[in-house]
């Protein structure tokens, strides 16, 4: 069953480019390392705030044990600490979760 990881932050505007080049640029690489599975990784920026929403796409057979026991994987420390200093001293929203697929709507063609 396909499954997403949804992260939904708000970060400070006076740390957004340091947070969003310390993401992109350090985290997230090391993270699709770190993480059995992933297929894709998208932003996305809500316009006119300094609200992002990072969607990390898995492979099907990727079960939710095998993603939260590479999650602890002591190897992350390092990457765990630093979020938690993102989290705690800049971030003014976050949310995060593991969403499984439950309906998949496709719109009939419109007659041109």
């Amino acid at each position: 069953m396909a499954k997403r990881l949804v992260v939904w932050l708000t970060v400070e505007s006076s740390q957004e480019q340091a947070f969003n080049r310390w993401y992109q640029e350090d985290y997230i690489p090391r993270f699709v390392k770190q993480v059995p599975g992933i297929k894709t990784v998208s932003r996305w920026h809500l316009p006119d705030t300094t609200t992002y929403l990072t969607i990390y796409d898995f492979e099907d057979d990727v079960t939710l044990e095998a993603l939260q026991q590479a999650l602890r994987n002591p190897a992350r420390n390092a990457d765990r600490e630093e979020w938690h200093r993102w989290e705690t001293v800049h971030l003014t929203d976050f949310r995060d979760g593991f969403f499984e697929k439950v309906l998949e709507h496709m719109p009939a063609p419109r007659a041109l």
